[in-house]
């Protein structure tokens, strides 16, 4: 059908965190805030490795800090919002709600450099 043509036509993000970030983007709403913000850290984790060349090593702070250092104005705002979601998920902040939730996977997006196209349904 001329449907399936179009969703076929729909980039995917170019990154390889495209389909990490539609599969959490399904979790969203689920409530679980504290298991979907460990999952977005270790997203944010593994492209801040990918990204400052280092396997398997430092925690999100210490690879925020070392990123910002190189990429001053790249998001800034934005990754410092991350770090302290990830910090009071890790360290018993509570739950959060599902507009705060939704609002640190869009710094995500942005810290990642992932936009996406609408898919036509």
């Amino acid at each position: 059908m001329w449907w399936n043509r179009r969703k076929q036509k729909v980039k995917v993000p170019q990154s390889d965190f495209g389909s990490n970030m539609k599969e959490l983007k399904s979790r969203l709403q689920t409530g679980e805030s504290k298991s979907v913000l460990l999952q977005m850290e270790s997203i944010a984790i593994r492209y801040l490795q990918q990204e400052l060349n280092l396997k398997n090593q430092g925690n999100f702070n210490s690879l925020v800090g070392e990123y910002l250092k190189l990429h001053p104005q790249q998001h800034q705002d934005a990754w410092k919002k991350l770090e302290q979601d990830f910090e009071l998920a890790k360290f018993g902040g509570g739950k959060k709600a599902s507009h705060e939730i939704l609002e640190s996977y869009r710094n995500l997006k942005t810290c990642l450099n992932i936009k996406e196209e609408k898919e036509y349904e």
